[in-house]
This record gives structure tokens, sequence and C-alpha cells, in this order.
């Protein structure tokens, strides 16, 4: 489930997510990666975490 979650992320969500949860990375860091300046990784995280929320809360939300 988690991971269908995570495929049901934009892929900016879904990468900024990815390097600071996955891989660990400070927001600072995230952004040189993604080319983003820190508040723009800060929302992106929040707004994935929040969908990752949502999609797992929500039965049926992930058919397919």
């Amino acid at each position: 489930q988690v991971v269908k979650a995570f495929r049901a992320l934009t892929p900016e969500r879904a990468e900024a997510v990815g390097l600071r949860m996955v891989a660990g990375l400070s927001v600072a860091e995230a952004g040189q990666v993604m080319g983003k300046s820190d508040a723009a990784v800060k929302m992106l995280v929040h707004r994935g975490l929040h969908d990752l929320q949502e999609h797992l809360a929500t039965p049926g939300t992930l058919e397919g």
C-alpha cells in the first residue's frame, strides 16, 4: 500500500520525500539536488506526506 501511495505522488513530491525521508538528506542538500530553494523543498515534502496520508487513509484510492 505504501509503495502504491508513493507512486501516486507527483514526481516532484515523490523526489522530495524520497530525498528527505529515504536518503536522509537535509533540506539544503535536497534543495541542491533538486535545484529548489529550502522553502520549496519543505513545501514539497509537507504536501507529499499529506498526500501519502490521504491515500493510505482512504480505501480504494489506489486501485489498479
